[in-house]
Formats: structure tokens, C-alpha cells, sequence
């Protein structure tokens, strides 16, 4: 009709209803992505207030000792304390609306933004992170030695402010938020139409974050080993040594049957006896199982003086030769 206002094509609308089905699914992401973020500063308040200020206040650790353990922590804490008010700012949390509310406009919530210009501040992430594996290994370290350490660790993991977490477990929670990011803005720009002011940025602001996490990504593989290494360590008996080394890594562990005699003679395999082995880089531990999961260790042998012989039809039977023997020294 002549002067009137054209009806938009069902193509147009096609898009339109498109665009608002993204814009509902990328309020829900952003609003992980702020209460998440709102749930890590709360878990790095815990880790400064109830492991790095009495530690440090009290002298239980010295000044080095502290370092060594939680790097830079407070410094992220502090960072990501702005960044947490900065994502709430763009939310319009602060002046009242709701994410929903804000992301129903093309002017809604600009997280992009905000990361573009604290983005840089993540790179501190890449000190804390290349400290990590040397944190855990002085934190096991300092327990085994300060007395007044294992206590501060055994009583703050029963607060309820705690959340029945260790300090390995609190240390271990700035590498895996950076590690999220990217998964988060991932979901973000997939939901965030072509024409939202947030689009452009929100792909440089994921070219930047994937960038460090790429590097910590590396790292946190290392630590998954190391951890796994204290988890060992932890569960042992009768051992007063340390198997937790840096350049050691864990590769596996399983139930075999172990026997001193020739694999000439089988018949004598009779006589074995059941022993859980667990293979590291760099040497063998024999133990024995115990309550709880628990290892009595029997003897630790170091690769080069381990010699393996295939036993056909026996895949559960380890020889070792008297050197391994479950009578040497540990």
C-alpha cells in the first residue's frame, strides 16, 4: 500500500526469531560466566584469608616459604576482584536490570570489552602458573617438616568455610579457571549475532585468552602427573624417603604377582606373592596393599638395574632378579 510501512519479508523474520532464540541462549552464558567468576573470587578470598595470611602472619612459614607457595595469588585475587565489579557493570547488575533484561538489546552486555582491557593483567596468570608444580611439591615438603604447617592444613580442611578442600586444591584453582576462559567465551561468541556491538571484540578478547591458556594447558599436564605422584606418596607406609621429584614422572601401576625364582623354573611360581607395582620414569616401587588403600613399601628400584622377561600365558607374573628382592633395604 502506498505510503504505508512494509511488512518485513518471512525471510527477515526468519532471522529476527533466530537472533532472539541466540540472544536468550547467550544470557544463560553470560550469566555463568559471572557467577562463576563471582564463585572463584570467593574460593581465592578462602585461600588468602585461611592459608596465606595465617602462615604469614603467625611465621609459621618464612617469607621465601610463602612465596614459594602461593606466588602472586594475592595479586589475582585483586585482579580478578575488578574484573568480577567490571563484568557486573557491564551487566547492568549495578543499575538494576537484569542480564536478561540487558541482553534483550543489540546494546546489551559488552564482555568483550571488558576483557580487552584487563587482558593483559592474565599474563600475570602465566607466573603463577609456571610456579604451580613447585608449589605443590613445597607444600608436601613444608608439611612433612613444620609441625605447626600440618596443623593449620589438617584444621582449616574441616571449616565449613572450607568446603572439605585441601590447599592442593584451592592452589590448583587459578590454573583451571584460566583453562575456562576460553571455553566460556567460546559459548559466548557462538550465541552473539553478527550484529551485536560485542561480536568483533569477543573474538579478539578469545584469540588472547586462548593464547595464555594454551601455555598453562601445557603446564596443568605436568601437574596432573605431579599430583597424581602426592596422591602415591600419600598413600605410603614404612617409607621415609621421598618420591616426589619434578623431573619423575608417574606412568602407571597394577597388581602382579611377583616371584624371586628363574623363569626357567615356573613351578616355583607357585610361591609368589601378590605385590602392587607402580612404574615411574625412573624407578620401580614394590609395595605391599594395606587397609584403606594403603602401601607398605617393599623395596624402590631404580630402571637401569630392571631387567623384563615376557612370561607367555602369564601376564600377572613379574620376575625380578635378587636385587629386587622384598627383603633389601628400602
Amino acid at each position: 500500500m502506498s505510503g504505508g510501512v512494509e511488512a518485513p519479508s518471512t525471510e527477515n523474520q526468519g532471522d529476527a526469531e533466530d537472533e532472539k532464540v541466540m540472544l536468550v541462549h547467550r544470557a544463560k552464558v553470560v550469566e555463568e560466566i559471572i557467577t562463576s567468576e563471582f564463585s572463584y573470587v570467593n574460593d581465592l578470598k578462602t585461600l588468602v584469608k585461611h592459608y596465606l595470611k595465617p602462615s604469614k602472619e603467625d611465621s609459621i612459614l618464612t617469607d621465601e616459604e610463602v612465596t614459594s607457595i602461593f606466588s602472586n595469588v594475592e595479586f589475582l585475587l585483586g585482579f580478578n576482584e575488578e574484573l568480577y565489579r567490571s563484568l557486573r557493570k557491564a551487566l547492568g547488575h549495578i543499575g538494576g536490570q537484569s542480564p536478561s533484561e540487558t541482553e534483550g538489546t543489540k546494546g546489551g552486555a559488552r564482555l568483550g570489552d571488558v576483557f580487552i582491557k584487563l587482558g593483559d593483567f592474565l599474563k600475570m596468570y602465566t607466573v603463577y602458573c609456571n610456579n604451580h608444580t613447585k608449589a605443590l611439591e613445597n607444600i608436601v615438603k613444608c608439611q612433612q617438616k613444620n609441625q605447626k604447617f600440618a596443623k593449620l592444613l589438617e584444621r582449616n580442611s574441616a571449616l565449613p568455610e572450607c568446603k572439605g578442600l585441601a590447599l592442593k586444591d584451592y592452589t590448583i584453582k587459578p590454573v583451571q579457571r584460566l583453562c575456562k576462559y576460553p571455553l566460556l567465551f567460546r559459548e559466548l561468541l557462538k550465541f552473539t549475532p553478527i550484529s551485536h556491538p560485542d561480536h568483533e571484540v569477543l573474538k579478539l578478547t578469545l584469540a588472547k585468552v586462548q593464547q595464555i591458556a594454551d601455555h598453562v594447558n601445557k603446564i596443568a599436564a605436568q601437574q596432573d602427573n605431579f599430583i597424581k605422584m602426592l596422591e602415591v606418596a600419600n598413600r605410603l607406609t614404612s617409607y621415609e624417603g621421598n618420591i616426589v621429584e619434578t623431573d619423575r614422572r608417574y606412568i602407571r601401576e597394577g597388581i602382579f604377582l611377583k616371584s624371586s625364582a628363574s623363569p626357567d623354573n615356573l613351578d616355583k611360581f607357585s610361591l609368589a606373592t601378590e605385590r602392587i607395582v607402580i612404574l615411574f620414569s625412573d624407578m620401580i616401587l614394590f609395595g605391599k596393599l594395606k587397609k584403606k588403600k594403603q602401601i607398605q613399601v617393599r623395596s624402590i628400584i631404580p630402571l637401569h638395574y630392571v631387567k623384563a622377561n615376557d612370561i607367555p600365558d602369564n601376564p600377572c607374573l613379574l620376575y625380578t632378579s635378587d636385587a629386587a628382592d622384598e627383603e633389601d633395604s628400602v
